[in-house]
């Protein structure tokens, strides 16, 4: 991986290193992969940002890797968790991996192979992203490691969610 931005990535993947130059996000680049990868630091919890756009295929792929790993005896209740709340996200999932216990939020997009992504459709997506898995997370954690129930998090998530968009100052319609 190299620092920074490269011209050595696609055009899809310029447009996410000069957002996220613009933004001062450090961020490493895989031209190899086709990867960006930028350590982010949420109001609950570090992520890092992983965003895959293979030149030859028409896909685009942004994920936030949660730094958590779910213990064994509450992976059931944690794959619960995440499978109501994906019932509930309009936008990506999250991503369980049962037998490790790691956890990411995934947004896949297809793309036509000569589509240059407008950098704002970019931005949008990863505020979507950081939002969801943002708030999301406090929740999470009393599940994995409390013992919090899948459906009580979930009753509390529209209340907790509500609140956490007010305090970022956001519609909560």
């Amino acid at each position: 991986m190299t620092d920074g931005y490269t011209d050595h990535v696609n055009e899809n993947l310029q447009i996410v290193c000069r957002h996220l130059e613009s933004q001062d996000i450090h961020f490493e680049t895989d031209a190899e992969r086709h990867l960006v990868v930028a350590p982010l630091q949420l109001t609950h919890t570090a992520v890092h940002l992983l965003v895959h756009a293979p030149p030859e295929e028409a896909i685009l792929g942004l994920f936030l890797q949660l730094p958590m790993v779910a213990p064994a005896e509450r992976r059931p209740v944690v794959g619960e968790f995440l499978h109501r709340a994906n019932q509930f996200v309009r936008t990506g999932a999250f991503d369980f991996d049962y037998d490790t216990g790691e956890v990411r939020f995934s947004m896949t997009a297809q793309l036509a192979l000569d589509y240059t992504l407008p950098e704002e459709t970019f931005r949008r997506w990863l505020v979507m992203a950081v939002i969801t898995v943002d708030g999301f997370t406090p929740l999470l954690m009393r599940v994995a490691f409390g013992n919090l129930s899948p459906a009580s998090a979930m009753e509390q998530s529209e209340a907790f969610l509500k609140d956490y968009m007010r305090q970022l100052g956001l519609p909560t319609d």
